[in-house]
């Protein structure tokens, strides 16, 4: 009875010890807030690319509103920082004021947290610019930036790279503010092998060659609306495109003539989403939808802003294979509901 008794106690002292443990903080302060995103990437998807095959370079321009602290504090996971910098704006012209070594940065893996310490405190309510260099994995699994391989017409293997940045993920591609509230727009540019061709949220502005890199081009993209950070996505293909500037299908080329039904039922939803809410698509922020896909994705359908990213078989209809009517009926149930969410829960 006596040990049964000491047996009791002990457990619960340690209980007592563990229920005094504080929980760890994963919300963001909201002292300092993102405004903008641009940000650069040069993905390696090739065999060519030697040791730096599914890798790939970064950096992140993220201008901020702080209004009070000692330190900034944001999200990262897998990706390495290289470099940082802090800059605050002078009519408009950022000058950078701090720069950070690594190892003064502070970072907590269970909350993702990534702090940067000040050495004083900035002004109050003005604009700075917070730069990141890093390093990314283009991972095997289907979160981040991630890589998917499918055999073409031909018989050979071809690697893509696609994004799915919900729930938590975009953090997984770059250091940001990682939670829906944080809105602000982003703009992009991608560097890519000259076979390769890539899409984005937005419209994109300009193709140029990369002066950096050989046998590459630097694809130049519009910015968003104000957007959370799991809406932002892009892919680097080497896929083709139909469509007009209202909506745009991105898939593989031997799979361009059966997808015309997901064309039809997109434009339609479109249409009708414009009528219902009698907020035309055009007025929410962006000037095109694009709808792709991908041979391995997560979900059957992720409603990014401008890019709606869905498995191969919803939008893609093999005669005699998947083209009935409940394939159909499936399609047009999933394409409706990404759809709807440009309305409910994008802008």
């Amino acid at each position: 009875m006596n040990l049964l008794i000491t047996t009791f106690l002990l457990l619960l002292g340690c209980s007592a010890v563990i229920s005094d443990a504080p929980e760890p903080s994963y919300r963001l302060s909201k002292d300092v807030t993102p405004t903008s995103y641009d940000i650069w990437l040069r993905p390696y998807l090739l065999a060519s690319d030697g040791e730096r095959r599914y890798t790939y370079n970064g950096e992140v321009n993220i201008t901020l509103q702080y209004s009070k602290g000692r330190e900034i504090t944001l999200h990262k996971n897998i990706v390495n920082i290289t470099s940082t910098w802090l800059y605050k704006y002078n009519n408009n012209t950022p000058v950078a004021i701090q720069t950070f070594g690594t190892r003064e940065l502070i970072y907590d893996n269970i909350t993702q947290k990534l702090t940067v310490p000040l050495k004083e405190n900035l002004d109050q309510y003005e604009k700075y610019m917070l730069r990141f260099g890093f390093l990314g994995q283009i991972r095997d699994g289907m979160q981040g930036f991630f890589r998917v391989n499918y055999t073409n017409e031909n018989k050979r293997e071809k690697w893509i790279g696609v994004t799915q940045a919900q729930r938590i993920d975009a953090r997984s591609i770059f250091p940001c503010f990682d939670e829906p509230e944080f809105k602000a727009t982003f703009r992009l540019e991608l560097s890519r092998p000259t076979q390769y061709r890539t899409v984005f949220n937005a419209e994109l502005l300009e193709s140029i060659p990369d002066a950096s890199s050989f046998n590459r081009y630097l694809d130049i993209f519009a910015a968003t609306p104000p957007m959370s950070t799991y809406l932002f996505a892009f892919m680097v293909t080497e896929y083709v495109t139909y469509g007009n500037d209202d909506l745009k299908v991105i898939t593989r080329v031997e799979h361009q003539n059966y997808t015309r039904f997901a064309y039809e039922v997109a434009q339609r939803a479109l249409k009708a989403f414009d009528a219902y809410t009698q907020l035309p698509y055009k007025q929410l922020g962006l000037p095109q939808m694009q709808i792709a896909t991908s041979p391995k994705f997560a979900h059957n359908g992720m409603e990014n802003w401008g890019l709606v990213i869905y498995k191969e078989e919803v939008l893609v209809h093999m005669p005699d294979y998947n083209d009935g009517w409940s394939d159909k009926e499936y399609t047009l149930n999933i394409i409706v509901h990404e759809t709807a969410h440009m309305w409910f829960g994008n802008s």
